[in-house]
């Protein structure tokens, strides 16, 4: 189609102003477009950031729900525990009388009552305290830090990595018992003997050589 042909361009040519007037007027309106096409750009950017934060807090809920339903499920009736209150010297010994069976999602508590006596009245309704409740327990535990555990390729399975007597890195299976977010009962697949790495192995590949450094010194500890 020749430029004449076009019905824009005859409708332009007989605006009655000069050249330069419709080449300012077409300047205005691209410059008008490209800011409109920035500001559906910044909108569309916000609304991928917002996304993006949003998937961020529910995985951090999703771990947080986790670590609560591990917590829980180390806890039973009956299990001893103790209230401390402020301005009294020494906290009073409580049971755990129920346990709810189901986590609640939306504040990722679950709901524990304790049963303690309370004849002389010392407890008024609404008094906060803090409790701690003794879960599950186990003597001569061989422990390792949580953050030295693997998961495995099934999403079930766990395993650390050890230092083999060469010198090299090599995955280990292990079977878990009690944990908690600092450290895991490990049940069978090591033993005192083994040299586990604690930190710095996700990634690590097996046959890796591995030197041994000194542990680092705690902040404001002296140096030997």
């Amino acid at each position: 189609m020749n430029r004449t042909d076009n019905p824009v361009v005859r409708a332009v040519a007989r605006v009655p102003v000069s050249v330069r007037t419709k080449l300012l007027a077409a300047f205005a309106v691209i410059a008008a477009l490209l800011v409109v096409v920035g500001v559906l750009g910044l909108r569309v950017l916000g609304q991928s950031n917002a996304r993006i934060e949003s998937l961020g807090t529910l995985q951090l809920r999703a771990a947080t729900y986790q670590s609560l339903q591990t917590q829980a499920q180390q806890l039973s009736r009956g299990a001893p525990a103790t209230i401390a209150v402020r301005g009294l010297d020494d906290p009073l010994p409580a049971k755990v009388s129920l346990i709810s069976p189901a986590l609640d999602p939306g504040s990722t508590t679950v709901e524990v009552w304790l049963r303690v006596e309370n004849a002389k009245g010392t407890l008024k309704a609404g008094t906060p305290v803090r409790t701690i409740i003794t879960g599950r327990t186990a003597k001569n535990a061989l422990l390792v830090p949580s953050e030295a555990v693997q998961t495995g390729p099934d999403g079930e399975s766990r395993f650390v990595l050890v230092i083999k007597p060469n010198g090299t890195a090599a995955k280990q299976s292990v079977t878990l018992g009690i944990r908690t977010s600092e450290s895991a009962q490990v049940l069978s697949g090591l033993t005192p003997a083994d040299t586990v790495i604690t930190t710095g192995g996700y990634g690590l590949d097996e046959g890796t050589k591995v030197k041994v450094g000194a542990a680092p010194t705690e902040a404001g500890g002296e140096k030997e």
